[in-house]
This record gives structure tokens, C-alpha cells and sequence, in this order.
């Protein structure tokens, strides 16, 4: 990988956490709310709760829009098919925030989470390895009748 690639590659990486704390924030504004909701009941939310609710949601908010503004500048530099198969660290980053900072108690890691977290990690590095961008080029290019290099 050349430096530019890796550039690309950490500022993408980070953009996806930026991503992921959307998910964080609004399980928080979400575990303020009543589990049956009617009316009524989500009215005395507000009223006794409202920043409870909307400091999370605003940030949530916030989150998804420094998403989507930086993640069309990242498309400009990265493939589509690239940029949303890295997004699978999204899953690996809910996890660590289910254990870390919410205290799921289902948050449990087992070996078939540990697979799962490889397997991601795994699929992440052969979608961002050279290789694989220089035989996808050279199939676009035999599909055209350029020449391929050797």
C-alpha cells in the first residue's frame, strides 16, 4: 500500500467510528424512554427528561452529519464497493461500546464472536490489499481490450 492509501484508509476508519458513536448516542437517548410508549407516557418524557433525551440526540444527529459530509469526500478517493465493506468495523465498534460502555449484560464475547471479529478484519484487509484493486483493474481492462500489464 502506498502512503496515500493509507492515508485514505485511516481517515476512512475514522470517519466509520465518527459513524459508529450514532449508534452509541442513540441507544442512550433510546434507554431514557419508557418501553411501552403511548402519548401520554412519552409527553411526561419529555417534560421531566428532555435534555436526558436531546443532549443524545443532538449528538447523534451531529454524528451522522459530520458522516456525510466527510464520507462524500471520502468516495472521491475510494471505490463505493470499498468504502461501504469497511463499514463492517461498525459491528466490531458496537460491540466494544455494549461492553465498555453501556454494560450490556448479553454483551458476552465468545469464540463465535472472536471468529466473526477475525473473519471481519480479515474481509476488511483483502478488500483494501492492492492485489485485489490490480486484478479488478486487470479485468476491466481485458473486458476492453487494453493492454494488461505483467
Amino acid at each position: 500500500m502506498n502512503n496515500e492509501k493509507i492515508k485514505t484508509f485511516i481517515q476512512l476508519h475514522i470517519l466509520l467510528f465518527v459513524f459508529s458513536l450514532f449508534y452509541l448516542a442513540s441507544k442512550i437517548a433510546s434507554n431514557k424512554l419508557p418501553e411501552e410508549i403511548s402519548l401520554n407516557s412519552l409527553l411526561t418524557v419529555i417534560k421531566t427528561n428532555f435534555w436526558g433525551i436531546a443532549i443524545p440526540g443532538g449528538c447523534a444527529f451531529l454524528a451522522l452529519a459530520i458522516y456525510a459530509v466527510f464520507f462524500q469526500q471520502i468516495l472521491k478517493k475510494v471505490k463505493l464497493t470499498t468504502a461501504y465493506a469497511n463499514k463492517a468495523v461498525g459491528i466490531f465498534w458496537a460491540f466494544l461500546y455494549a461492553v465498555f460502555i453501556l454494560y450490556d449484560p448479553n454483551a458476552v464475547l465468545t469464540w463465535g464472536k472472536v471468529i466473526g471479529f477475525i473473519l471481519i478484519i480479515a474481509g476488511i484487509i483483502l478488500i483494501n490489499s492492492e492485489k485485489t484493486d490490480d486484478n479488478v483493474n486487470n479485468k476491466k481492462k481485458e473486458y476492453t481490450g487494453e493492454k494488461v500489464k505483467t
